[in-house]
């Protein structure tokens, strides 16, 4: 790195930045609690009337869910506040009263910092405790280490650093990908062969009179 006013050199470790494309969309449950979100999604799924097969109408419908509730959530998170700025609020609000003592306003500044850090705070550990997807948690627990470890674990476990097709072994992302969606292509296309009808089978049937 740049040695600037010291005669020594820096040295910046880390692993270069590989682009694996756009993530997979995944549902929040901290996002239940957003009334609005929920009372949009009720009127996207009442307003849609697509056309179709039964399972046309269904992937239509759970679309326009999901793009309200991922245009909703995006919005959410970047008003969202951190909770280190919350502590921080506080901190300020503390030292602002022992110098000054307290006041009716600095009172109602107070409760509503600290009632947005304790959403804050649940909220975090709601996402936090989805992510590990821990099944023995139970209400209330928040040891942030254990589920920082499982995540982290599930993480490397699920990485794909390399992929063999056709005894040819691919690492870059762009590869993986096409070779991905190329053998789901193949595994998945429908071969057009003749298929036996139920009429056409040699059935006894009842007759009207039967």
């Amino acid at each position: 790195m740049p040695r600037s006013i010291s005669d020594h050199c820096a040295i910046s470790l880390g692993e270069p930045k590989v682009v694996w494309g756009p993530r997979p969309f995944r549902f929040d449950n901290v996002w239940l609690e957003d009334k609005v979100l929920m009372a949009e999604v009720r009127k996207g799924w009442g307003d849609s009337n697509p056309t179709g097969s039964s399972s046309r109408i269904l992937q239509a419908k759970l679309l326009v869910s999901k793009n309200k509730i991922k245009a909703r959530a995006l919005s959410k998170v970047k008003d969202w506040v951190s909770t280190k700025a919350l502590e921080y609020r506080l901190l300020k609000i503390d030292d602002k009263a022992a110098s000054s003592g307290w006041s009716d306003s600095l009172r109602q500044e107070r409760l509503k910092a600290l009632i947005e850090l304790w959403k804050a705070l649940r909220r975090e550990e709601q996402q936090w405790r989805q992510k590990p997807r821990v099944k023995w948690l139970v209400e209330g627990d928040r040891n942030s280490k254990i589920f920082h470890c499982v995540a982290s674990g599930r993480r490397r476990k699920n990485f794909i650093e390399n992929i063999s097709f056709d005894g040819v072994r691919k690492s870059k992302p762009v590869e993986v990908r096409e070779g991905v969606v190329d053998f789901f292509e193949k595994h998945f296309k429908n071969v057009a062969w003749s298929r036996p009808k139920i009429l056409e089978l040699p059935l006894k049937k009842l007759s009207d009179a039967e």
